[in-house]
């Protein structure tokens, strides 16, 4: 089926949305991929899904799946949920090369490209909506959501395991620091990064190849894309979010805590 939507835009977005799901999801320690485990009776990915595919954008949603077993069993399970593509990722080298694997079947099509995880059950249509709002108005190259905190207590306590927004002396974004990487004093900054992104897409196919592995996970991170957009004055704006909303799923005990706070006030 098609998801239904009431919103009314008015001016065509052309946006496409990229879903990444190759990821292994080894910490759920469940026998299914991890998009697919349920939330409130249905496979996270459907809310992820069923958000982007409200906001009306030009193109179609690509959904970036494994070549395995388990990439079978995602794309299965999703390929009647709206108007999708798949791409495979042939290696799991991270989100930068999940990404890059999708130019060939969009560079020649789309003009901005949305990233997002499949493992974010509580983002709204609006914040994609707003999002690609800014990112056209603002003619940026580059546009990322962030999250502003007060502490790392209670329902909040995942978003500590998130990237760092390190921000100059002027208040502009200057990099993404990935919790593995960061200094004791970095850790302590209350602003981090859900991983939710805009990017004009011929600036982004342009600068993917340039990301580097040269971190403690040897993997190319799609958050570097940000340092070497500060090093070339590209421009780069920002959206903040619910913090809720920001959520994701990597356990079962986050999966138990998003049941509780889905309706909370933060």
């Amino acid at each position: 089926m098609l998801f239904q939507s009431d919103a009314i835009f008015h001016y065509p977005m052309n946006i496409s949305p990229i879903i990444l799901a190759a990821g292994h999801g080894k910490r759920m320690q469940s026998a299914l991929p991890k998009p697919l485990v349920t939330y409130r009776g249905r496979p996270i990915i459907e809310y992820a899904i069923e958000s982007v595919e409200k906001a009306h954008f030009e193109h179609a949603t690509t959904i970036v799946i494994a070549p395995d077993e388990q990439g079978k069993q995602i794309k299965d399970a999703t390929k009647s949920l709206g108007t999708l593509e798949y791409v495979i990722q042939k290696e799991r080298l991270g989100t930068g090369h999940a990404v890059l694997a999708c130019r060939e079947a969009l560079e020649k099509t789309a003009l901005n490209v949305l990233v997002f995880y499949g493992d974010h059950p509580l983002v709204s249509a609006k914040t994609w909506k707003d999002l690609a709002t800014i990112h056209l108005e603002k003619k940026a190259d580059v546009t990322l959501v962030t999250v502003k905190l007060k502490d790392y207590d209670e329902w909040r306590k995942p978003l500590y395991d998130f990237g760092r927004i390190i921000r100059d002396a002027d208040g502009r974004i200057d990099r993404i620091v990935e919790k593995v990487d960061a200094s004791a004093k970095q850790l302590e900054i209350k602003e981090v990064n859900p991983g939710f992104y805009c990017f004009r897409a011929d600036w982004l196919w342009k600068h993917l190849p340039m990301l580097k592995n040269e971190n403690s996970k040897g993997e190319y991170y799609l958050t570097d894309i940000i340092g070497l957009a500060v090093l070339e004055h590209a421009v780069i704006t920002d959206i903040q979010i619910n913090p809720k909303e920001a959520l994701g799923v990597n356990t079962k005990e986050q999966l138990a805590l998003i049941e509780t706070i889905d309706h909370a006030a933060t």
